[in-house]
């Protein structure tokens, strides 16, 4: 894989979002935190993400299983949003 290659298209092409896990796992730089507080604004009450991050849907496992991928590669998965997450799979396991 040509990771300049990668890097490079991702810095032309990428989200906010995209470019700030890119920034985490590439070089640990710490994500901007209304970033990551935009990314979790749409979690329920429930510690669950909604079924398509439409705030008000209920929460789903695949969209909360999505959301924890994105928490951890943003280098935030430990933080509290990330343990409700976690909580609301262990319950519906």
């Amino acid at each position: 894989m040509d990771i300049a290659s990668a890097v490079a298209f991702i810095a032309r092409t990428g989200s906010a979002l995209e470019k700030a896990r890119m920034r985490q796992m590439l070089y640990g730089v710490a994500p901007d935190l209304a970033l990551v507080e935009a990314f979790i604004r749409p979690q329920n009450p429930d510690g669950g993400f909604p079924c398509g991050r439409v705030p008000g849907h209920p929460s789903a496992v695949h969209t909360t299983l999505n959301a924890l991928l994105r928490l951890d590669e943003l280098g935030v998965m430990s933080t509290p949003p990330g343990q409700y997450a976690l909580d609301y799979l262990r319950v519906t396991q």
